[in-house]
């Protein structure tokens, strides 16, 4: 869950949360959260990463996890946790791409602003 601030619009907001949470590169140059040059093998992927990447968003009120899982693994082990230990052999992916979801998706629910 999203907050936006009232003085911005939820489809900007969207927009920039979409590029920062991205595997792409950004129009300023900088690196999505999840752009594989900065990802390894073994990596664990943080929640707190996930919540100080979408705080850069101007607009941006507070965030809040309801669902951080592995794909198609129901636990909520991790949310609670807060991180997600990856093994030796596995690479964090989120490319949320509706061609290949099995490659990672958002789904995002943001509420105010305009």
């Amino acid at each position: 869950l999203v907050c936006v601030l009232p003085s911005h619009f939820r489809a900007d907001v969207w927009a920039g949360l979409r590029d920062v949470l991205s595997n792409r590169v950004l129009a300023d140059g900088r690196r999505g959260l999840f752009h594989p040059d900065n990802l390894s093998f073994g990596q664990a992927v943080y929640l707190s990463q996930i919540y100080a990447a979408a705080r850069q968003v101007a607009g941006v009120g507070s965030v809040n996890a309801t669902v951080f899982q592995r794909q198609d693994i129901d636990d909520t082990q991790y949310l609670s946790d807060g991180f997600m230990q990856l093994a030796r052999l596995e690479i964090p992916r989120l490319d949320n791409d509706a061609n290949f979801p099995e490659h990672g998706v958002l789904r995002l629910t943001l509420f105010g602003g305009k």
